[in-house]
């Protein structure tokens, strides 16, 4: 098993110590990511880590209106970007 992470996501100095009989990896690595902003996915025979991203619901409401004529815009979606 391989294991790939982007070290700018896991704080330096990251110490994570964990005491346990005969995990499997699913368990020991529930033990590790518990205490660190990551979390990871198993995919084929490698452990991904990842930073978890805050998640942060915004509530976005309003009308959208035709520049020209100020008419509503019926079916218009908004997308946000990052």
């Amino acid at each position: 098993m391989f294991i790939t992470y982007n070290d700018e996501n896991i704080p330096p100095g990251s110490v994570v110590k964990v005491t346990v009989k005969d995990p499997s990896i699913q368990q020991l690595l529930d033990d590790i990511t518990r205490s660190l902003p990551v979390t990871y996915i198993i995919r084929n025979n490698y452990i991904i880590l990842e930073y978890k991203q805050p998640k942060n619901k915004v509530k976005i409401s309003g009308i959208i209106t035709d520049e020209s004529t100020g008419e509503p815009l019926i079916g218009a979606n908004i997308i946000v970007k990052n």
